[in-house]
């Protein structure tokens, strides 16, 4: 199945404006397009090369509309939100710079919560210690 995602990403990217094509790291978007894609198809597994030919097969006849589906929905969701950027910056960046930024805009913690008191565990403890087997609870 691997194979004839990967294959169906490059073809969908090479349908992708030139433009498009030049802002982008085109093997991430692919990549990322086809582990995508693949968390949304079945997996076909084989154990000999033969089972592994029948497998293609299935997958271009059974599955081959599903595979172009889902790597369009891949595609458009790296575009939306990419697990590593895929966009080619303009100019050099130095992300020790932009990760201190994102870093500042985040709000702050909450502090931890406070400690047990340990007044109130003592007393607990020591009432159950004095409780008669027969006492309810």
């Amino acid at each position: 199945m691997e194979k004839l995602v990967a294959a169906e990403a490059r073809r969908q990217v090479r349908s992708l404006p030139p433009k498009l094509i030049a802002s982008i790291n085109v093997e991430q978007v692919i990549e990322q397009a086809t582990a995508y894609a693949l968390n949304r198809l079945p997996g076909l597994y084989a154990t000999s090369e033969r089972g592994w030919n029948f497998q293609q097969q299935k997958a271009k006849e059974k599955y081959g509309i599903e595979i172009v589906a889902a790597v369009r929905q891949g595609l458009a969701a790296v575009q939306r939100d990419p697990l590593i950027p895929v966009w080619n910056p303009n100019e050099e960046e130095d992300t020790a710079d932009t990760t201190a930024d994102l870093k500042s805009k985040l709000p702050a913690p909450p502090p931890p919560p406070p400690p047990p008191l340990e007044s109130s565990l003592n007393i607990r403890v020591k009432s159950n210690a004095t409780r008669k087997h027969n006492e309810p609870a």
